[in-house]
């Protein structure tokens, strides 16, 4: 039987590659609002908005990605980057987060976790 291979060595290297390429930036999730909850009323405000979730990312782009939607006649371009994380994220990440990123917000279009043989290695987003 053939013993598992250890991939600790490429997530050490993949997160001082963008240690030292990329930059911190911030993943965060949109606030929720609960079914039948009335923020916008004075008596429930802030207690109506709930889920707010943010963590410190670092990232490094590594390319523009050129996709042709077919509902429409434009091109868009987004960005694709890889990004390390110090702490672990919730696993229901999907495309209701964002990446804040020297002030300008960035939609995640797509997700994708590199983790071969159940390591995470880093993450690959796509965002607009």
């Amino acid at each position: 039987m053939a013993t598992a291979f250890d991939y600790s060595g490429l997530v050490t290297v993949a997160n001082d590659l963008i240690s030292s390429f990329g930059r911190t930036a911030t993943l965060a999730r949109a606030t929720r609002v609960p079914s039948g909850a009335k923020p916008w009323l004075a008596q429930q405000g802030a207690a109506a908005v709930s889920g707010a979730q943010t963590f410190s990312v670092k990232i490094v782009e590594t390319a523009k990605a050129h996709a042709h939607r077919p509902a429409e006649d434009v091109k868009s371009t987004a960005k694709i980057i890889f990004m390390s994380v110090e702490t672990a994220l919730p696993e229901e990440i999907d495309t209701d987060w964002q990446i804040i990123d020297g002030g300008i917000t960035y939609q995640v279009r797509s997700i994708r976790v590199v983790a071969p043989g159940g390591t995470l290695i880093v993450y690959r987003l796509e965002l607009e």
